[in-house]
């Protein structure tokens, strides 16, 4: 008798581990955003003290309500951002973005991320939302005009 007891005493407090407890609904799903981007990876010579100027196009979803803001960034900080901004209603994206002047001769290799979020200021990004486009910029020197003739 004292076994049966202790046998059932085990199978309860087995079966209360097993529930999660709380009961309730689980919590609603994320709504997703997604971005995508048509632009191809940038490969471009340039000298230095150039300015390139470069346009990244694609897409842009969301299954949910309420507005979507994009936010380009670069980690290896070699072109000049547009700031974080609406999406447009149209879904599509374009934005326009130029190379810094002040780039030191050299390759630089780097990626463009570009990521949907709730809010303007970007500090509450969707997860399911970033898009990248990989780039190399191959800086060449300009030689000094008054000692390799440049300017003839």
């Amino acid at each position: 008798m004292q076994t049966m007891r202790w046998m059932v005493a085990c199978a309860l407090a087995a079966g209360l581990m097993g529930c999660g407890g709380g009961g309730g609904a689980s919590p609603a799903p994320e709504p997703m955003a997604q971005v995508t981007l048509s632009t191809a990876a940038i490969k471009q010579d340039l000298a230095a003290g150039d300015v390139l100027g470069l346009k990244l196009e694609g897409l842009w979803t969301f299954a949910g309500t309420g507005p979507v803001y994009l936010q380009l960034r670069d980690a290896s900080a070699s072109f000049s951002l547009p700031a974080v901004q609406a999406a447009s209603p149209d879904n599509r994206i374009a934005l326009d973005i130029a190379t810094l002047a002040t780039l030191e001769p050299g390759k630089r290799a780097g990626t463009l991320e570009l990521r949907a979020c709730r809010d303007a200021a970007c500090a509450q990004p969707f997860s399911s939302a970033p898009a990248s486009v990989a780039y190399e910029l191959n800086v060449a020197a300009v030689p000094d005009w008054a000692t390799h003739q440049a300017n003839a």
